[in-house]
């Protein structure tokens, strides 16, 4: 049976394999194609004998190894048939001897119904050793609850979850073996052994309760008591560890911040608890203002160091403020507020929220960024809030200005005459009236002292005649006695004219009081710069308003920037020169604080710069705008000394 059939190895009579045709054919024919390459030349004919030698000892060799290859597999294919045969008797055998095994556990089954008692009875024995086994624990369970409940009394949050923790493994164990192979049913096993346990319950809930209360409190505690704020913190860790141990969700760390942002809504947020009316608003956005830069740096300075590095806790408070004040700010935007709450809401979070007194705080810098966090009030929100601002403002001054230009109106027809100025002139005392009503709005907020009247100086009654005159000369309606100056002028130009010559006079003003020190070239150019950008972004304004350039005075501006901005300190005499003959007006004290200003000049070149001033003294031309004859040079500050002591 080992040896295989002879029709499988050879071709049958007659039939031969095509293979081997096509293979002998490619033979001859590379043989041939090499023997007429070596016996091309008649000279290799002599060597046709070794040639033929050597090929016959290759063709031998090749033929050798042929029959041994063909062999080893004949005998490989032997062993193959003779170890399958002997499996195939290995596998019959085992078919029976399962055959008999069967036949007999049939045969034997109603005796091992009969062993039934006795497991139970192993079940029951394993069931009392591991009662006895936990004995001792269980002795101890009422004596472990009540002194967890001590601790936590105590406020020792963190041995009394340790206790907890025991008992709740104590229960599980006990549990788990009860459960192992019990014949009593799941409930009333569990049953058993929680009413032994119920007072674990209670304990958790305890520690809970004022694991979360230490939490809330956490921005006071961590001044007051920080280890009581970390224990509780441990404790979230330690649940956390556990639950990932169990392949449960990560819930305490969502409920700390749950509860801290709780925490901070109820402190801050909570409408029921804060009248937004009137001086209400304000008081309670100056609390805001207050209350929350100061907490935001209780949580950057200590309890960032009090959290675990991964809680990001200052991020996280951060945008919990952030967007509780949106959202609380949306809610008091949808109630119907009057316009002066609207500015008052409009103005401190648009210019207060953001600024060094209260989130842009350097002690909150660069750690806090709510730059980040987006706006506190959407823009849209922002736009519309707005115009129902310029809204009310516009129905408000209407109907002011109606009932205003009734009553004058009225004084017009009376019999009696209207007060009169020094000059003789009939007066109305409206203009005043609309200044003092502008000096309440958003845009009149200017010192009393710079509105005493409409624009800087003393002008005539006539010329602040209303239009509503106007209207009533025309029409007929007001007969002209009422030594009335005629109206001399438009006065808009006029008032922008004084208006660009007041903020200049403010600004260079300010700029000599300002006391600062240029301390390199380059703080002298940053300030030329900024110079620059301020007198062009002024000119830009007035020339919207309706005032050409060549009726400004901000060029003055643009001259003292080239005074700060001049490299060569030696050539300042030369620059003043110039300054002094285009603005003669200018004091030496005004040069002086300038030259204070650059930073860079010696005494001497300040000598020189002086002594030059006072060897050219100007006049001023007969049309002449004072310009540094209004701004007065601050005094110096004298000496301190004390008794009997040399003044310095």
């Amino acid at each position: 049976s080992a040896e295989l059939p002879r029709e499988r190895l050879e071709p049958a009579a007659g039939e031969e394999w095509p293979e081997a045709e096509k293979a002998e054919k490619l033979a001859r024919g590379a043989a041939l194609k090499w023997a007429s390459a070596v016996f091309y030349c008649p000279d290799k004919l002599e060597g046709l004998g070794h040639y033929r030698s050597r090929e016959a000892q290759r063709t031998s060799s090749i033929q050798s190894r042929l029959k041994s290859t063909v062999q080893s597999h004949l005998e490989g294919v032997s062993s193959g048939l003779e170890q399958l045969s002997s499996a195939a008797g290995d596998v019959r055998s085992v078919r029976r001897d399962l055959c008999a095994v069967r036949w007999h556990l049939l045969g034997s089954a109603e005796g091992f119904q009969g062993l039934a008692p006795l497991r139970a009875v192993v079940t029951e024995h394993r069931q009392l050793a591991a009662v006895v086994r936990a004995l001792p624990q269980l002795s101890s369970v009422h004596e472990l609850l009540a002194q967890s409940l001590r601790l936590l009394r105590g406020q020792q949050l963190l041995e009394a979850h340790a206790g907890l923790m025991a008992l709740e493994r104590l229960r599980d164990d006990i549990s788990s073996q009860l459960h192992c192979g019990s014949s009593l049913p799941t409930d009333q096993a569990l049953g058993v052994v929680e009413s032994f346990f119920g007072g674990l319950q209670e304990l958790s809930d305890a520690l809970a309760q004022q694991l979360w209360h230490v939490v809330a409190g956490g921005v006071r505690l961590v001044q007051e008591d920080p280890a009581l704020f970390v224990s509780a913190v441990r404790i979230i860790e330690r649940e956390e560890s556990a639950d990932d141990a169990l392949l449960l969700g990560p819930p305490w760390r969502q409920r700390f911040y749950q509860v801290m942002q709780e925490t901070i809504a109820a402190a801050h947020f909570k409408a029921a608890h804060v009248d937004v009316k009137g001086p209400g608003l304000g008081q309670h956005l100056a609390a805001l203002q207050s209350d929350i830069p100061a907490e935001l740096r209780v949580v950057k300075d200590l309890m960032v160091q009090c959290c675990p590095p991964h809680y990001d806790i200052l991020s996280i408070c951060t945008r919990m403020y952030h967007q509780g004040l949106s959202d609380h700010l949306q809610d008091i935007l949808s109630r119907d507020l009057d316009k002066q709450e609207i500015f008052m809401l409009l103005s401190w979070v648009l210019h207060v929220y953001h600024s060094p007194e209260m989130m842009g705080h350097p002690d909150l810098l660069p750690e806090v960024d709510v730059s980040t966090l987006g706006p506190l009030v959407s823009p849209e929100v922002v736009e519309q809030l707005e115009r129902k601002y310029v809204g009310k403002v516009k129905a408000s001054v209407t109907e002011w200005m109606r009932r205003t230009l009734e009553v004058e109106f009225k004084e017009w027809f009376r019999e009696e005459e209207p007060e009169m100025d020094h000059l003789g002139f009939f007066q109305s005392a409206l203009p005043v009236i609309v200044m003092q009503v502008g000096r309440a709005g958003g845009w009149g907020q200017r010192r009393a002292g710079d509105w005493q009247c409409p624009v800087r100086g003393q002008r005539r009654a006539g010329d602040w005649q209303l239009p509503v005159q106007d209207k009533l000369l025309q029409t007929g309606q007001l007969q002209p006695k009422a030594g009335v100056f005629p109206p001399l002028r438009q006065t808009k130009p006029f008032l922008l004219a004084e208006s660009e010559h007041l903020v200049m006079n403010h600004y260079v003003r300010a700029l000599m009081e300002k006391k600062m020190v240029c301390r390199s070239a380059e703080e002298r150019s940053q300030l030329s710069t900024q110079l620059l950008q301020d007198a062009s972004q002024l000119r830009e304004l007035f020339h919207s308003l309706g005032l050409a350039e060549s009726e400004q005075t901000l060029e003055v501006i643009v001259a003292l920037q080239e005074l700060i901005r001049l490299q060569d300190p030696a050539l300042l005499s030369l620059e003043v020169l110039g300054f002094m003959t285009k603005y003669p007006d200018i004091s030496d004290e005004h040069v002086s604080i300038l030259l204070d200003l650059r930073g860079d000049v010696s005494k001497e070149v300040r000598n020189v710069v002086l002594e030059m001033m006072a060897q050219n003294p100007q006049s001023l031309p007969e049309n002449y705008q004072p310009i540094f004859s209004n701004i007065l040079v601050p005094a110096p500050e004298l000496p301190f000394c004390l008794r009997k002591a040399k003044c310095a």
